[in-house]
């Protein structure tokens, strides 16, 4: 008999138990949902520069922006690449996903920016992106890393041809202009 009275007060107290360890976990869910996410862009906002990468490269460019009186709005999908601190450090209007995924750039205003600059390590990412942006917002001005020469000149060729108006501008080569090109 006792047996039994404390079996049913463990199944009451279980049942007490439980939704506060389902409500803790919801909470710490949302805690973490919310520090992960960026500061959002304002409905608002225009004429801004979008910075996708927020590697090296990113980061340097994300700063050396904000000590104009450009506005900026980043993208970056790693929220742990080492230009999400200083972006929410600057208020900096951050959206923390994949910006080739469909929706990403809008979500960065892009079709109200004045420029996009794509900055990741990946030649084919960057030009995936660009090529998407491209297709919502023709009339964005694009800057694109490029790390392979002969990639970068195919890119260069084929925009050049593909869109009219301004010229896309040269590839900018990780090669010094003072040493010369390897041999083919």
């Amino acid at each position: 008999m006792a047996r039994r009275v404390l079996q049913l007060v463990a199944g009451f107290v279980g049942l007490a138990v439980l939704p506060l360890v389902v409500a803790a976990t919801m909470n710490a869910t949302e805690a973490f949902r919310s520090a992960s996410v960026g500061l959002a862009p304002p409905d608002d906002l225009t004429d801004h520069i979008v910075v996708v990468g927020l590697g090296k490269i990113g980061t340097r460019v994300l700063a050396q922006l904000r000590t104009t009186d450009h506005k900026v709005v980043a993208v970056e999908r790693n929220p742990h690449a080492r230009g999400v601190a200083l972006a929410r450090e600057l208020d900096v209007p951050l959206v923390l996903e994949d910006a080739g995924t469909p929706g990403v750039l809008d979500r960065a205003r892009i079709r109200h920016s004045r420029s996009l600059l794509v900055l990741t390590r990946d030649d084919g990412e960057n030009l995936d992106i660009v090529m998407a942006a491209r297709e919502t917002t023709p009339s964005v001005r694009v800057v694109m890393r490029l790390y392979d020469d002969d990639f970068a000149a195919t890119v260069q060729r084929t925009l050049r041809a593909s869109y009219p108006g301004p010229r896309p501008a040269a590839a900018v080569s990780r090669r010094s202009p003072h040493r010369p090109s390897p041999p083919r």
